[in-house]
Protein backbone atom coordinates (compact mmCIF):
# COMPACT_ATOMS: atom_id res chain seq x y z
CA UNK A 1 0.00 0.00 0.00
CA UNK A 2 1.33 3.43 -0.90
CA UNK A 3 -0.45 6.45 0.58
CA UNK A 4 -3.83 4.78 0.35
CA UNK A 5 -3.22 3.22 -3.06
CA UNK A 6 -3.49 -0.56 -3.04
CA UNK A 7 -1.45 -2.35 -5.70
CA UNK A 8 -0.43 -5.88 -6.60
CA UNK A 9 2.87 -6.17 -8.43
CA UNK A 10 3.74 -9.43 -10.15
CA UNK A 11 7.24 -10.63 -10.79
CA UNK A 12 9.10 -13.25 -12.74
CA UNK A 13 12.47 -14.04 -14.21
CA UNK A 14 12.41 -11.46 -17.02
CA UNK A 15 13.89 -8.00 -16.50
CA UNK A 16 11.44 -5.12 -16.99
CA UNK A 17 11.82 -1.38 -17.21
CA UNK A 18 10.27 0.75 -14.44
CA UNK A 19 7.54 1.80 -16.91
CA UNK A 20 6.73 -1.83 -17.75
CA UNK A 21 6.50 -2.64 -14.05
CA UNK A 22 4.08 0.22 -13.41
CA UNK A 23 2.02 -0.61 -16.51
CA UNK A 24 1.57 -4.23 -15.35
CA UNK A 25 0.60 -3.43 -11.74
CA UNK A 26 -2.90 -4.35 -10.66
CA UNK A 27 -4.35 -1.09 -9.36
CA UNK A 28 -6.82 -2.21 -6.70
CA UNK A 29 -8.34 1.24 -6.02
CA UNK A 30 -9.26 1.68 -9.67
CA UNK A 31 -10.52 -1.88 -10.02
CA UNK A 32 -12.84 -1.62 -6.98
CA UNK A 33 -13.70 2.06 -7.37
CA UNK A 34 -12.48 3.04 -3.89
CA UNK A 35 -10.73 6.22 -2.75
CA UNK A 36 -7.24 6.52 -1.29
CA UNK A 37 -8.35 7.37 2.27
CA UNK A 38 -6.73 4.27 3.86
CA UNK A 39 -3.48 5.07 5.63
CA UNK A 40 -1.21 3.02 7.84
CA UNK A 41 -1.85 3.04 11.58
CA UNK A 42 1.15 3.78 13.80
CA UNK A 43 2.34 0.75 15.80
CA UNK A 44 -0.11 -1.58 14.00
CA UNK A 45 2.10 -4.27 12.47
CA UNK A 46 -0.50 -6.06 10.36
CA UNK A 47 -0.69 -5.13 6.67
CA UNK A 48 -3.85 -3.72 5.14
CA UNK A 49 -3.36 -5.88 2.03
CA UNK A 50 -2.02 -9.40 1.62
CA UNK A 51 -1.94 -11.95 -1.15
CA UNK A 52 -1.11 -15.61 -1.59
CA UNK A 53 -0.77 -17.97 -4.50
CA UNK A 54 -3.72 -20.36 -4.88
CA UNK A 55 -2.24 -22.04 -7.95
CA UNK A 56 0.32 -21.19 -10.61
CA UNK A 57 -2.24 -18.95 -12.34
CA UNK A 58 -4.36 -17.64 -9.45
CA UNK A 59 -3.55 -15.12 -6.69
CA UNK A 60 -5.92 -14.48 -3.76
CA UNK A 61 -5.85 -10.81 -2.68
CA UNK A 62 -7.35 -9.62 0.62
CA UNK A 63 -7.43 -5.98 1.66
CA UNK A 64 -9.12 -3.68 4.17
CA UNK A 65 -10.39 -0.24 3.17
CA UNK A 66 -10.40 1.70 6.43
CA UNK A 67 -12.57 4.62 5.31
CA UNK A 68 -15.52 2.35 4.50
CA UNK A 69 -14.44 -0.29 7.09
CA UNK A 70 -14.82 -2.97 4.44
CA UNK A 71 -12.83 -6.15 3.82
CA UNK A 72 -12.48 -7.18 0.19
Amino acid sequence: MDDGLFRVRTFGFESRTPKEILDEELKINELFGINDFSVAITDFPDPFITCCFISTTTIFVNFFHTYSQTHY
